[in-house]
């Protein structure tokens, strides 16, 4: 498991992919990889996608943020972490 990369992730909580994500979560931390992995409880599949009628504004936003946040603390002195 030493070669496993820091992992973000975001899921919506009705969706199919959920129980995965919460899999995902658990299998990280039993074997002590970084990661933040959340699931929005409220919202569905195509969460980010602006067009669909499933876009959840907070959702995104708060994710979109995590991911920068998570990639900034992961990779010091990148674009991302400035």
């Amino acid at each position: 498991m030493a070669r496993l990369c820091p992992v973000v992730g975001s899921y919506p909580g009705k969706d199919f992919t959920t129980g995965h994500g919460r899999e995902l979560d658990n299998f990280l931390d039993a074997h002590g990889v970084p990661h933040d992995i959340k699931v929005y409880e409220g919202a569905r599949h195509s969460l980010f996608n602006r067009r669909g009628g499933n876009h959840d504004a907070a959702a995104a936003d708060d994710a979109w943020a995590r991911v920068t946040a998570f990639f900034t603390e992961q990779m010091p002195g990148s674009a991302v972490g400035g």
